[in-house]
């Protein structure tokens, strides 16, 4: 019996790939204390208007944020917030879905706890539509596992449930931010 072969992804989706698979590595070796989050990758692949998605909180324009070059400084405060609490997090098991509309993938996200030496882990699973010009104009983000609240309490302060973009923005200033 012959191989099953899968179809040749087109252009448009190789290039959808070849975007999250950079984030996503920036972002995994961003888990080391003192490192930055390398978004240069996105620089060019953010529309203003992007809009994000998180049903905790909804929608909201953050385009805007990679613009004024906010995003790359916020990302590298949590990481550093994570990394306080779980000092071998790590971002795994990443596993994309491109199209030429946009991108799927889910990364589990785990670690020690600093207080009690447990292991911990959750899911991400990201849902991005990337337009023609090759702009990610939506991005949904969804949280999945029994730890996460757990997780978010220890890192940042609050749990998953009480997460609003004001809520989030406080606790990565006050948990990763240089001093704390």
């Amino acid at each position: 019996m012959a191989e099953k072969q899968s179809p040749a992804l087109s252009a448009r989706a190789e290039r959808n790939l070849a975007i999250a698979t950079s984030v996503h590595k920036s972002w995994a070796a961003g888990y080391t204390e003192g490192m930055t989050v390398d978004l240069s990758i996105l620089s060019d692949a953010i529309a203003d208007d992007m809009v994000l998605y998180h049903p905790e909180f909804g929608e909201v324009q953050i385009g805007r944020y990679f613009a004024e070059g906010l995003v790359p400084e916020i990302a590298t405060m949590e990481l550093r917030a994570w990394w306080r609490a779980f000092p071998d997090i790590c971002m795994d098991k990443f596993l994309a879905f491109p199209t030429d509309e946009g991108v799927a993938y889910h990364v589990r996200m785990g670690g020690h706890a600093r207080a009690d030496g447990r292991w911990l882990e959750f899911w991400e699973c990201n849902f991005w539509t990337i337009n023609d010009e090759g702009k990610i104009t939506r991005f949904e983000v969804f949280h999945l596992g029994k730890n996460y609240d757990e997780m978010c309490e220890m890192a940042l302060g609050f749990t998953g449930k009480d997460l609003t973009p004001e809520s989030y923005r406080a606790a990565v200033l006050k948990n990763g931010g240089a001093e704390a």
